[in-house]
């Protein structure tokens, strides 16, 4: 694969999820050679597993290549006309059959770096809004709890006192209001 990594836009492969579902993977083949032992594991994964996998995805055509070249490939084809390929060298059975999976569950498209389809040319340097920015920093390490208040029979938000865990005022304690760190529980928006 290449060093560099390109940027891309999120979609799906041929409508995936609108009509019914189409395998990606067309074909598989290995090229190994039968007497060197670091192709051991692909060996032992074409005596052991291949049969299953055939079975389970016949919709993938596994060709077998015996050759004596000084390197071996795995090489996974793919609807879209993309090739991936992987060298097995010193390959156990157990990572022979993780690539094999990893090869059937790819869309055929090469790796690349998400990018958002929203863009502005003036970015906002204070962050993004959470439920605390425009409260009271006095309350963010407090133990919060949900109040009746009973003049006006509404739901508040309040913070225990430090010295005691009342509230702050005469009001009746409902429940605790669960808090992450701080930053994500809904003060003021019941």
């Amino acid at each position: 694969m290449d060093a560099t990594i390109p940027l891309r836009h999120l979609k799906s492969v041929l409508n995936q999820g609108v009509g019914r579902y189409l395998p990606q993977l067309q074909r598989l083949t290995f090229q190994f050679s039968k007497t060197r032992t670091n192709n051991k594991g692909v060996r032992d994964y074409l005596e052991l597993k291949s049969a299953s996998f055939c079975k389970k995805h016949p919709h993938v055509i596994v060709y077998l290549l015996p050759t004596d070249a000084p390197q071996s490939r795995i090489i996974a084809e793919y609807l879209n006309g993309n090739n991936l390929q992987i060298s097995p060298d010193d390959f156990s059975l157990k990572e022979v059959e993780y690539w094999v999976n990893v090869f059937n569950s790819k869309s055929g498209q090469r790796d690349f770096k998400l990018t958002s389809f929203h863009h502005t040319e003036v970015p906002s340097i204070q962050g993004q809004w959470n439920p605390m920015t425009y409260k009271d920093s006095s309350i963010l390490g407090q133990k919060l709890v949900k109040v009746v208040d009973e003049s006006t029979g509404e739901y508040k938000v309040q913070a225990l006192s430090t010295s005691s865990d009342e509230p702050h005022c005469d009001v009746k304690c409902v429940e605790d209001v669960p808090a992450t760190n701080g930053l994500f529980t809904r003060v003021g928006a019941w």
